[in-house]
């Protein structure tokens, strides 16, 4: 079963996917300006000098701010579905994201987890899996 591709106001949205490595790299770089005025305002002020440098941080923490972060939300989404539509039975469609995600994220979130709550912190293998199984956030 192919799905059709998405359409709106005659615009066919594929190209998302045609230039998804270019976009994502835009959001990544948003993302970056985001946190460094984020960080520029809180620590010297919003507006605080009449420096052509801080107005334009300030106007971009103000008003741009985390769009990046949507962005890339945005993007991860559409790359699902068109991977879904590609292949759209469920069972293999998650065991896929299983296999990409989870298994990484077992021996590195465990590494991770032990090194700094067993031998870092001296806080114990308890805590270590709380933090592991995200039950301690």
């Amino acid at each position: 079963m192919n799905a059709k591709p998405l359409k709106k106001n005659g615009l066919e949205l594929s190209f998302i996917s045609k230039y998804r490595n270019e976009l994502y790299g835009i959001a990544i770089l948003l993302i970056m300006l985001f946190h460094f005025t984020d960080v520029y305002v809180q620590h010297f002020g919003s507006f605080g000098s009449d420096s052509v440098k801080v107005v334009l941080i300030s106007l971009y923490d103000r008003y741009v701010s985390s769009i990046g972060v949507e962005l890339f939300v945005f993007l991860s989404g559409m790359s699902m579905y068109y991977s879904y539509t590609r292949e759209p039975e469920t069972h293999s469609f998650y065991a896929k994201r299983y296999k990409r995600i989870l298994i990484p994220y077992f021996y590195a979130g465990g590494l991770f987890w032990i090194i700094k709550d067993i031998i870092i912190l001296a806080e114990g293998m308890g805590r270590a899996v709380k933090d592991f199984l995200f039950i301690s956030f």
